[in-house]
């Protein structure tokens, strides 16, 4: 079980920093929009 709960913190990891280089990508290109999706994930890391 601990296994199984690792891999899914790790898999919420990969998938924030995804979010955010995205993020940094498109801030770099003077992109500006809203992720409502970025909160909802750090909340879940807190």
């Amino acid at each position: 079980m601990d296994a199984n709960r690792r891999q899914g913190g790790i898999q919420q990891l990969l998938a924030a920093e995804q979010e955010a280089q995205q993020i940094v990508n498109a801030a770099r290109a003077g992109s500006v929009f809203s992720s409502f999706s970025s909160i909802h994930v750090i909340a879940n890391l807190a």
